[in-house]
Protein backbone atom coordinates (compact mmCIF):
# COMPACT_ATOMS: atom_id res chain seq x y z
CA UNK A 1 0.00 0.00 0.00
CA UNK A 2 1.34 3.40 -0.90
CA UNK A 3 1.72 6.14 1.71
CA UNK A 4 0.07 9.55 1.55
CA UNK A 5 1.97 12.18 3.51
CA UNK A 6 -1.14 14.20 4.37
CA UNK A 7 -1.93 11.89 7.27
CA UNK A 8 1.69 11.70 8.42
CA UNK A 9 2.97 15.29 8.43
CA UNK A 10 6.30 15.89 6.77
CA UNK A 11 8.30 12.97 5.44
CA UNK A 12 12.06 12.49 5.61
CA UNK A 13 14.48 10.36 3.59
CA UNK A 14 17.57 8.51 4.76
CA UNK A 15 20.01 6.82 2.37
CA UNK A 16 22.81 4.37 3.06
CA UNK A 17 24.95 4.30 -0.08
CA UNK A 18 27.65 1.68 0.33
CA UNK A 19 30.27 -0.04 -1.78
CA UNK A 20 28.07 -3.12 -2.13
CA UNK A 21 24.47 -1.93 -1.97
CA UNK A 22 22.26 1.12 -1.43
CA UNK A 23 19.28 1.27 0.93
CA UNK A 24 16.71 4.08 1.07
CA UNK A 25 14.20 4.57 3.90
CA UNK A 26 11.35 7.06 4.16
CA UNK A 27 9.91 7.98 7.55
CA UNK A 28 7.65 10.45 9.27
CA UNK A 29 8.27 13.07 11.96
CA UNK A 30 7.97 10.48 14.74
CA UNK A 31 10.65 8.32 13.17
CA UNK A 32 8.32 5.56 12.01
CA UNK A 33 9.53 3.76 8.89
CA UNK A 34 7.00 4.03 6.06
CA UNK A 35 8.79 2.72 2.98
CA UNK A 36 12.16 1.47 1.79
CA UNK A 37 13.97 0.52 -1.40
CA UNK A 38 17.33 -0.93 -2.36
CA UNK A 39 19.72 -1.25 -5.31
CA UNK A 40 23.42 -1.76 -6.07
CA UNK A 41 26.45 0.22 -4.91
CA UNK A 42 26.58 4.03 -4.71
CA UNK A 43 30.32 4.30 -4.04
CA UNK A 44 31.52 6.07 -7.19
CA UNK A 45 35.12 5.03 -6.45
CA UNK A 46 34.09 1.40 -6.96
CA UNK A 47 31.40 1.52 -9.68
CA UNK A 48 31.93 4.94 -11.30
CA UNK A 49 29.74 8.04 -11.28
CA UNK A 50 27.28 6.86 -13.94
CA UNK A 51 26.56 3.51 -12.28
CA UNK A 52 26.41 5.08 -8.82
CA UNK A 53 23.83 7.59 -10.06
CA UNK A 54 21.73 4.86 -11.67
CA UNK A 55 21.81 2.71 -8.53
CA UNK A 56 20.84 5.59 -6.26
CA UNK A 57 18.00 6.52 -8.63
CA UNK A 58 16.77 2.92 -8.63
CA UNK A 59 16.77 2.66 -4.82
CA UNK A 60 14.98 6.00 -4.49
CA UNK A 61 12.41 5.07 -7.11
CA UNK A 62 11.55 1.78 -5.41
CA UNK A 63 11.00 3.56 -2.09
CA UNK A 64 8.99 6.35 -3.71
CA UNK A 65 6.72 3.77 -5.31
CA UNK A 66 5.56 2.95 -1.78
CA UNK A 67 5.52 6.56 -0.61
CA UNK A 68 4.86 8.65 -3.72
CA UNK A 69 4.02 11.77 -1.69
CA UNK A 70 7.69 11.96 -0.68
CA UNK A 71 8.38 13.27 -4.16
CA UNK A 72 6.15 16.25 -3.47
CA UNK A 73 8.14 19.15 -2.02
CA UNK A 74 5.07 20.22 -0.04
CA UNK A 75 5.39 17.09 2.10
CA UNK A 76 9.11 16.32 2.02
CA UNK A 77 11.59 17.52 4.62
CA UNK A 78 15.32 16.97 4.67
CA UNK A 79 17.09 14.18 2.75
CA UNK A 80 20.30 12.85 4.30
CA UNK A 81 22.57 10.56 2.29
CA UNK A 82 25.51 8.63 3.68
CA UNK A 83 27.93 7.56 0.96
CA UNK A 84 31.07 5.46 1.10
CA UNK A 85 33.77 7.39 -0.72
CA UNK A 86 33.19 10.90 0.66
CA UNK A 87 36.60 11.20 2.28
CA UNK A 88 38.15 14.46 1.05
CA UNK A 89 37.27 17.66 -0.83
CA UNK A 90 38.33 15.91 -4.05
CA UNK A 91 35.33 13.60 -3.64
CA UNK A 92 32.83 16.46 -3.44
CA UNK A 93 32.27 17.15 -7.18
CA UNK A 94 31.51 13.54 -8.22
CA UNK A 95 29.27 12.98 -5.19
CA UNK A 96 27.44 16.25 -5.83
CA UNK A 97 26.84 15.03 -9.37
CA UNK A 98 25.63 11.57 -8.26
CA UNK A 99 23.17 12.80 -5.66
CA UNK A 100 21.86 15.88 -7.45
CA UNK A 101 21.17 13.98 -10.66
CA UNK A 102 19.62 11.00 -8.88
CA UNK A 103 17.27 13.14 -6.81
CA UNK A 104 16.31 15.32 -9.76
CA UNK A 105 15.72 12.25 -11.91
CA UNK A 106 13.26 10.97 -9.32
CA UNK A 107 11.46 14.30 -9.12
CA UNK A 108 12.60 15.00 -5.56
CA UNK A 109 12.80 18.69 -4.77
CA UNK A 110 13.97 19.12 -1.18
CA UNK A 111 16.94 20.17 0.90
CA UNK A 112 19.56 17.42 0.96
CA UNK A 113 22.91 16.75 2.53
CA UNK A 114 25.54 14.05 2.01
CA UNK A 115 27.99 12.80 4.64
CA UNK A 116 30.37 9.86 4.85
CA UNK A 117 28.56 6.58 5.51
CA UNK A 118 30.41 6.17 8.82
CA UNK A 119 28.50 9.20 10.15
CA UNK A 120 25.08 7.70 9.49
CA UNK A 121 26.30 4.36 10.85
CA UNK A 122 27.22 6.12 14.12
CA UNK A 123 23.86 7.92 14.26
CA UNK A 124 21.96 4.68 13.81
CA UNK A 125 24.13 2.50 16.03
CA UNK A 126 24.14 4.82 19.04
CA UNK A 127 21.00 6.88 18.39
CA UNK A 128 23.09 10.04 18.27
CA UNK A 129 24.71 9.46 21.68
CA UNK A 130 28.38 10.01 22.48
CA UNK A 131 30.50 6.96 21.72
CA UNK A 132 32.13 5.16 18.85
CA UNK A 133 31.52 2.67 16.10
CA UNK A 134 33.81 0.33 14.23
CA UNK A 135 32.72 -0.88 10.81
CA UNK A 136 33.76 -4.07 9.07
CA UNK A 137 31.92 -4.67 5.83
CA UNK A 138 33.29 -4.19 2.33
CA UNK A 139 35.56 -1.58 3.88
CA UNK A 140 36.59 -0.82 7.45
CA UNK A 141 36.58 2.37 9.49
CA UNK A 142 35.97 3.72 12.97
CA UNK A 143 34.34 6.94 14.09
CA UNK A 144 33.76 8.44 17.54
CA UNK A 145 31.79 11.46 18.69
CA UNK A 146 32.33 12.89 22.16
CA UNK A 147 29.89 14.77 24.37
CA UNK A 148 30.82 18.08 22.73
CA UNK A 149 29.85 16.79 19.31
CA UNK A 150 33.48 16.62 18.16
CA UNK A 151 34.25 13.80 15.73
CA UNK A 152 37.33 11.62 15.35
CA UNK A 153 37.94 9.11 12.55
CA UNK A 154 40.34 6.29 11.84
CA UNK A 155 40.97 4.20 8.72
CA UNK A 156 38.24 4.31 6.09
CA UNK A 157 41.13 5.03 3.75
CA UNK A 158 40.12 2.67 0.98
CA UNK A 159 41.45 -0.70 -0.03
CA UNK A 160 44.80 0.50 -1.37
CA UNK A 161 46.22 1.74 1.93
CA UNK A 162 43.52 1.13 4.53
CA UNK A 163 40.38 -0.88 5.26
CA UNK A 164 42.24 -3.09 7.74
CA UNK A 165 39.99 -5.90 8.93
CA UNK A 166 37.49 -5.36 6.10
CA UNK A 167 35.76 -7.87 3.87
CA UNK A 168 38.06 -6.77 1.06
CA UNK A 169 41.20 -7.47 3.10
CA UNK A 170 39.84 -10.77 4.42
CA UNK A 171 38.89 -11.88 0.90
CA UNK A 172 42.25 -10.80 -0.53
CA UNK A 173 44.18 -12.56 2.22
CA UNK A 174 42.05 -15.66 1.70
CA UNK A 175 42.78 -15.72 -2.02
CA UNK A 176 46.49 -15.16 -1.41
CA UNK A 177 46.52 -18.07 1.04
CA UNK A 178 44.70 -20.25 -1.49
CA UNK A 179 47.22 -19.39 -4.21
CA UNK A 180 50.13 -20.15 -1.88
CA UNK A 181 48.60 -23.52 -1.01
CA UNK A 182 48.04 -24.44 -4.67
CA UNK A 183 51.62 -23.53 -5.56
CA UNK A 184 53.14 -25.38 -2.62
CA UNK A 185 54.54 -22.26 -0.98
CA UNK A 186 52.10 -22.14 1.90
CA UNK A 187 50.12 -24.39 4.24
CA UNK A 188 47.17 -26.39 2.94
CA UNK A 189 43.75 -24.85 3.37
CA UNK A 190 40.17 -25.51 2.29
CA UNK A 191 40.32 -22.11 0.59
CA UNK A 192 42.36 -23.65 -2.26
CA UNK A 193 39.39 -25.74 -3.40
CA UNK A 194 37.15 -22.64 -3.13
CA UNK A 195 39.50 -20.72 -5.41
CA UNK A 196 39.66 -23.57 -7.94
CA UNK A 197 35.87 -23.66 -8.08
CA UNK A 198 35.68 -19.89 -8.48
CA UNK A 199 38.35 -19.72 -11.19
CA UNK A 200 37.12 -22.75 -13.09
CA UNK A 201 40.55 -24.35 -13.08
CA UNK A 202 42.24 -21.57 -15.12
CA UNK A 203 43.67 -19.51 -12.32
CA UNK A 204 46.20 -17.42 -14.27
CA UNK A 205 43.60 -16.33 -16.84
CA UNK A 206 41.10 -15.68 -14.05
CA UNK A 207 43.55 -13.42 -12.22
CA UNK A 208 44.23 -11.49 -15.43
CA UNK A 209 40.52 -10.96 -16.09
CA UNK A 210 40.05 -9.31 -12.70
CA UNK A 211 41.60 -6.09 -13.99
CA UNK A 212 39.58 -5.88 -17.20
CA UNK A 213 36.23 -4.60 -15.88
CA UNK A 214 35.98 -1.57 -13.59
CA UNK A 215 35.24 -2.65 -10.04
CA UNK A 216 35.50 -6.38 -10.84
CA UNK A 217 38.62 -6.98 -8.73
CA UNK A 218 37.15 -5.19 -5.71
CA UNK A 219 33.87 -7.08 -6.02
CA UNK A 220 35.61 -10.44 -6.47
CA UNK A 221 38.05 -10.06 -3.61
CA UNK A 222 35.35 -8.80 -1.26
CA UNK A 223 33.07 -11.60 -2.45
CA UNK A 224 35.59 -14.21 -1.31
CA UNK A 225 35.31 -13.09 2.33
CA UNK A 226 32.26 -15.32 3.08
CA UNK A 227 34.30 -18.36 2.00
CA UNK A 228 37.03 -17.36 4.46
CA UNK A 229 34.46 -16.85 7.23
CA UNK A 230 32.85 -20.22 6.58
CA UNK A 231 36.18 -22.04 6.50
CA UNK A 232 37.36 -20.28 9.64
CA UNK A 233 34.17 -21.09 11.55
CA UNK A 234 34.60 -24.75 10.51
CA UNK A 235 38.10 -24.88 11.97
CA UNK A 236 40.37 -24.31 8.95
CA UNK A 237 43.55 -23.03 10.57
CA UNK A 238 44.60 -20.71 7.74
CA UNK A 239 41.17 -19.10 7.44
CA UNK A 240 40.86 -18.79 11.21
CA UNK A 241 44.21 -17.05 11.34
CA UNK A 242 42.97 -14.49 8.80
CA UNK A 243 39.88 -13.77 10.91
CA UNK A 244 41.96 -13.47 14.09
CA UNK A 245 44.29 -11.00 12.38
CA UNK A 246 41.32 -8.95 11.15
CA UNK A 247 39.73 -8.83 14.61
CA UNK A 248 42.97 -7.60 16.17
CA UNK A 249 43.39 -4.92 13.48
CA UNK A 250 39.85 -3.67 14.03
CA UNK A 251 40.45 -3.44 17.78
CA UNK A 252 43.54 -1.30 17.15
CA UNK A 253 41.48 0.99 14.94
CA UNK A 254 38.57 1.23 17.38
CA UNK A 255 40.65 1.85 20.50
CA UNK A 256 42.66 4.48 18.66
CA UNK A 257 39.63 6.46 17.58
CA UNK A 258 38.07 6.35 21.07
CA UNK A 259 41.29 7.71 22.57
CA UNK A 260 41.40 10.46 19.93
CA UNK A 261 37.91 11.52 21.01
CA UNK A 262 38.85 11.45 24.70
CA UNK A 263 36.40 8.60 25.36
CA UNK A 264 38.39 6.42 27.74
CA UNK A 265 36.04 6.00 30.73
CA UNK A 266 33.68 3.08 29.96
CA UNK A 267 33.06 4.30 26.39
CA UNK A 268 30.19 2.92 24.33
CA UNK A 269 31.29 1.16 21.15
CA UNK A 270 29.04 -0.45 18.54
CA UNK A 271 30.24 -3.09 16.08
CA UNK A 272 28.74 -2.43 12.64
CA UNK A 273 28.83 -4.46 9.44
CA UNK A 274 28.42 -7.94 8.04
CA UNK A 275 31.77 -9.31 9.25
CA UNK A 276 30.93 -8.67 12.90
CA UNK A 277 27.51 -10.24 12.37
CA UNK A 278 28.67 -13.41 10.62
CA UNK A 279 32.29 -14.04 11.67
CA UNK A 280 32.03 -14.97 15.34
CA UNK A 281 35.77 -15.76 15.71
CA UNK A 282 36.57 -12.26 14.45
CA UNK A 283 34.18 -10.61 16.92
CA UNK A 284 35.41 -12.76 19.81
CA UNK A 285 39.02 -11.73 19.16
CA UNK A 286 37.91 -8.12 18.74
CA UNK A 287 36.07 -8.03 22.08
CA UNK A 288 38.98 -9.60 23.98
CA UNK A 289 41.42 -7.16 22.37
CA UNK A 290 39.20 -4.19 23.26
CA UNK A 291 39.12 -5.31 26.90
CA UNK A 292 42.93 -5.42 26.89
CA UNK A 293 43.35 -2.11 25.11
CA UNK A 294 40.59 -0.11 26.82
CA UNK A 295 39.30 -1.77 30.03
CA UNK A 296 35.66 -0.96 30.73
CA UNK A 297 34.75 -0.42 27.06
CA UNK A 298 31.13 -1.44 26.46
CA UNK A 299 30.88 -3.28 23.13
CA UNK A 300 27.30 -3.44 21.84
CA UNK A 301 25.35 -4.30 18.71
CA UNK A 302 23.88 -1.35 16.72
CA UNK A 303 20.50 -0.07 17.84
CA UNK A 304 19.50 0.89 14.30
CA UNK A 305 20.88 0.32 10.81
CA UNK A 306 22.83 3.06 8.93
CA UNK A 307 19.89 4.04 6.68
CA UNK A 308 17.79 4.63 9.79
CA UNK A 309 20.69 6.67 11.15
CA UNK A 310 20.50 8.87 8.07
CA UNK A 311 16.77 9.20 8.65
CA UNK A 312 17.44 10.27 12.25
CA UNK A 313 19.86 12.97 11.06
CA UNK A 314 17.28 14.14 8.48
CA UNK A 315 14.74 14.58 11.27
CA UNK A 316 17.23 15.98 13.82
CA UNK A 317 20.04 17.79 11.96
CA UNK A 318 21.36 19.21 15.24
CA UNK A 319 22.80 15.76 15.97
CA UNK A 320 25.26 16.00 13.08
CA UNK A 321 28.78 16.06 14.57
CA UNK A 322 30.95 19.16 14.26
CA UNK A 323 33.65 19.29 11.61
CA UNK A 324 32.13 16.67 9.33
CA UNK A 325 32.73 17.06 5.61
CA UNK A 326 29.34 17.43 3.96
CA UNK A 327 27.91 18.12 0.52
CA UNK A 328 24.58 19.88 0.19
CA UNK A 329 22.20 21.20 -2.45
CA UNK A 330 23.28 24.70 -1.42
CA UNK A 331 26.72 23.93 -2.88
CA UNK A 332 27.21 25.23 -6.40
CA UNK A 333 29.60 25.32 -9.30
CA UNK A 334 31.27 28.50 -10.49
CA UNK A 335 33.30 27.54 -13.50
CA UNK A 336 35.51 24.75 -12.21
CA UNK A 337 35.14 25.66 -8.53
CA UNK A 338 32.76 23.93 -6.16
CA UNK A 339 32.01 25.48 -2.82
CA UNK A 340 31.45 22.69 -0.30
CA UNK A 341 30.48 22.90 3.34
CA UNK A 342 32.05 21.51 6.47
CA UNK A 343 29.59 21.32 9.33
CA UNK A 344 30.72 22.87 12.61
Amino acid sequence: MSVDARGQGRLFVGVDGGATKTRVVIGDQKGDLLAEGSAGATNFQVVGVERATANLSSALASALALAPAAGNSAFLGQVVVGIAGLDSPDDVPPIFSVVSHALAGCGISADWQVVNDAVIAWAGALGGEAGGIVISGSGAAALAVNGRGEVSRADGLGHWLGDEGSGFEIGRNGLRAALRALEGRGPQTALAAQLQSLAGGEIENWVTRLTVTEGLAHKTLTGFAPAVVEAGCQGDGVALGILVEAGAALAATASGVLRQAGLTERPLLATVGSLFAHAQPLRDVFCRAMTDRLPGCQVIWPRLQPAEGALLLARRPELLPRGVLAVANTDYFEGNTLESVSVG
